[in-house]
């Protein structure tokens, strides 16, 4: 009980309307260096105020490389860079930097090989789910690693997303996929895709009601042998552990919702450096102090469909009844 007032005063902080001047708080960001808000949206602009490295930082709105932000009574402009960690209040409205939007899901009917230049490529077999996006002409483009590929039409079936507005009950609203390679893990490959397949199943199915919350902690955690997860590469000084490979299922989860009404609360990143198999500053590590949560701001319960596959995992957010 004694926790409950700094938990209103939390939750007011990180998900209220925040009015300063003309604009209001759409994000809260972390601070990569130490550096100056600038007067105006220039390298060279006049220093307003410090900013400290892995200091909170609250943005109003990001145009292009700049980013408007506040700091008390003090407003100035931070080049996108020097920020990591962008949790939006809402991610529809006001999407991640970085994040791409899918345009629907493609279901397999042809094997087919993804890969980007340098990197060993990916197996997709009939019947695989994978996020698509500029779906046109003869191909469709799919995120894969830091970069992307591209797949044939006529090895897939596709099915576009509604806005999330107009959707109807049963029906698919975002989604995404993260990939993997016969080389990820070495030679504790089998065991690294073991657990991204134990943790897949624990979030399958979940449903989130509107104004509720989720946590990926409260379903996978904790990360133990005693827990039914196997010993894998991770990243740490140790290089593995118990559950290593479940924040490739925690990060692709953010990269879906992240396209939706959602208020991100709770998300770190595993370092400055990222993961290979997802977009720089867009991964989410999960453990005994980190988790990732978010809250259903839309007016209707959501479902998680995770699909763990031969080299990939896809999370799909339904629309539920």
């Amino acid at each position: 009980m004694k926790r409950l007032p700094t938990l209103i005063l939390t939750m007011i902080l990180l998900c209220s309307v925040c009015v300063l001047g003309q604009g209001k708080i759409n994000y809260y960001a972390t601070a990569n260096i130490n550096f100056h808000l600038r007067k105006t949206p220039s390298k060279e602009g006049r220093k307003v105020v410090q900013i400290i490295e892995d200091e909170t930082v609250a943005v109003l709105r990001v145009d292009g490389e700049w980013a408007l932000c506040q700091k008390g009574n003090s407003k100035g402009y931070a080049y996108v860079e020097w920020l990591r960690r962008y949790r939006p209040l809402n991610a529809y409205k006001h999407p991640i930097p970085g994040t791409t939007r899918q345009s629907g899901l493609a279901v397999m009917k042809l094997p087919a090989m993804l890969a980007t230049e340098g990197v060993v490529p990916s197996v997709l077999l009939p019947g695989d789910v994978v996020a698509v996006h500029n779906v046109q002409g003869q191909t469709a483009d799919v995120n894969i690693w830091q970069g992307k590929s591209i797949l044939q039409n006529s090895a897939f079936e596709y099915t576009p997303f509604p806005k999330p507005e107009d959707a109807l009950p049963g029906e698919a609203i975002a989604a995404f996929t993260t990939f993997w390679n016969k080389d990820t893990g070495r030679r504790l490959h089998d065991n690294r895709v073991f657990n991204i397949h134990e943790s897949a199943r624990r979030i399958d199915n979940v449903m989130i009601e509107p104004a509720g919350s989720f946590s990926f902690n409260a379903y996978c955690a904790p990360y133990r042998k005693s827990n039914g997860y196997l010993l894998a590469p991770n990243i740490s000084q140790d290089g593995s552990g118990y559950g290593g490979g479940v924040c490739q299922v925690s990060t692709t989860l953010l990269l879906a919702v992240a396209q939706l009404p959602v208020c991100v609360d709770k998300w770190e990143l595993h370092s400055s450096y990222g993961v290979p198999y997802a977009p720089l500053w867009l991964d989410s590590a999960v453990g005994n102090f980190s988790d990732l949560a978010f809250t259903n701001q839309m007016p209707y319960a959501i479902r998680l469909s995770a699909k763990a596959q031969q080299d990939c995992v896809t999370v799909v957010v339904y629309r539920t009844d």
